[in-house]
């Protein structure tokens, strides 16, 4: 059977602290979602049943567009990100990857821009996500968009206000849905949380930055310690937000492959 799209793995490995596995096994049970990981240095691309005994490993590393080879040329275990995954659909002709929020410009440490927007700016493969992460810097990340010719549509939405928190509108190029869609390797797609589902304390984004920051000085990841400090400041909420979102996203892009 043709795969028309692949999941990123790191979230649901490493970004929901407070989601079982058998609960990340219901909710995508009636998709026919495939997910790519890397086990003992190999590839691997399945289904929900084998992606969940990889998540039960409970594996912390992260391949990301920078490291994948090192990875896939050695004897570890990683989830992908999805700079990552879109990198792995671009070597095997997949169409799209599927991901929920994604990195962009900012401040977080490591490296000032992420390397979810350098495979987006190759136009290779396309990107269904939820919105850039809240962490980052919007201004910037529009700007770059926009100065690379990425072409950014929302689903039913002509404007991006988000991810998780509430943050200020950003016109976006376009609105797509299933029957208006027409592929296109340069484009972003977003499906945005409603705003009204969303967290409204944003002094816990501000709370979780500064101990992600924290996290990362000692050499642990950055955007999983800021998951897991908002994971605990809404009692799992954020998780199951984050869980709801990707199962849509992958939905819909079952939705948006079946139509064409």
């Amino acid at each position: 059977m043709k795969i028309n799209f692949l999941v990123e793995t790191c979230l649901l490995c490493h970004g929901l602290s407070s989601i079982s596995d058998d609960e990340i096994a219901v909710a995508f049970k009636k998709t026919n979602a495939n997910f790519a990981w890397i086990e003992k240095g190999t590839l691997k691309i399945g289904g929900i049943d084998e992606f969940i005994k990889f998540r039960s490993k409970l594996v912390f590393n992260r391949a990301d567009d920078k490291n994948l080879s090192q990875y896939l040329c050695g004897e570890e275990d990683a989830a992908l990100t999805a700079a990552a995954t879109m990198r792995i659909c671009i070597l095997h002709g997949i169409p799209a990857a599927v991901s929920c929020g994604i990195g962009g410009i900012g401040d977080a440490p490591i490296r000032r821009r992420s390397s979810d927007f350098d495979v987006i700016a190759e136009k290779k493969t396309m990107l269904i996500a939820t919105a850039i992460k809240d962490m980052m810097d919007y201004d910037g990340s529009f700007t770059w968009l926009y100065q690379h010719d990425i072409e950014v549509l929302g689903y039913k939405s002509k404007e991006c206000n988000g991810y998780i928190f509430n943050s200020n509108h950003y016109p976006l190029d376009g609105e797509f849905n299933e029957h208006s869609f027409v592929y296109n390797k340069s484009n972003l797609l977003l499906v945005q949380i409603p705003p009204e589902k969303r967290i409204i304390d944003n002094h816990i984004l501000e709370e979780a930055i500064e101990f992600g920051k924290q996290e990362a000085r000692m050499g642990k990841s950055f955007h999983p310690a800021v998951n897991e400090f908002i994971d605990r400041s809404t009692n799992g909420a954020s998780s199951k937000l984050q869980l709801e979102s990707i199962l849509k996203n992958v939905i819909i892009a079952e939705s948006l492959f079946s139509e064409n």
